[in-house]
């Protein structure tokens, strides 16, 4: 009984953590990732936007306004067989003045947990329960489609990008594409 608790302690450690590590990318890239340009827009549009934008992607979210930014938060849950995984998703959008227009910067937080059962050595079910402390999200398209929603929301020329129109992966479409996502 002992080396099944180890082994499902293992396989836990082993799925949250993955498998793959993503290239690194130099500041410069990060910064085009994660920043851009909007001309004739205020400091207060962009961020109306980009609260916008994250409401029309899921109604749970959080919002506080420190200084010239937009904090979002929203805590999830996923219930599978015998086991749920929980975490928080947690938003920084910032806006500077530049160029007679705004510079909008966006970064992405996740912290991750799940709960498993497991049966100790005299036959007695427990849960497990590990955590991921706060990984920032390095996905390029997570950005890219934040920008392509923030772009239609203050252009409303652009059409909103639903999300079944973009290319994103599976794992990665939750950060905006949910079941209570548009």
């Amino acid at each position: 009984m002992h080396f099944r608790t180890i082994f499902i302690l293992a396989v836990t450690a082993i799925i949250m953590t993955g498998c793959a590590t993503a290239p690194q990318l130099s500041r410069s890239e990060w910064h085009q990732v994660t920043t851009r340009h909007y001309d004739g827009v205020t400091k207060n549009q962009a961020l109306d936007a980009a609260r916008s934008v994250l409401e029309k992607s899921d109604h749970d979210f959080e919002f506080t306004y420190p200084d010239d930014q937009l904090s979002a938060s929203r805590e999830w849950w996923r219930y599978v067989i015998l086991s749920t995984q929980n975490g928080a998703d947690n938003w920084i959008v910032k806006a500077y003045e530049a160029n007679g227009g705004v510079d909008v910067k966006v970064s992405i937080g996740r912290q991750e947990g799940a709960t498993m059962p497991a049966i100790t050595s005299e036959g007695d079910f427990v849960s497990i329960e590990s955590i991921a402390l706060g990984k920032p999200v390095t996905n390029p398209k997570v950005y890219e489609f934040f920008f392509k929603r923030l772009d239609s929301e203050l252009d409303h020329t652009i059409p909103w990008l639903s999300c079944d129109d973009f290319d994103i992966a599976n794992k990665d479409a939750g950060y905006l594409c949910g079941v209570t996502s548009d």
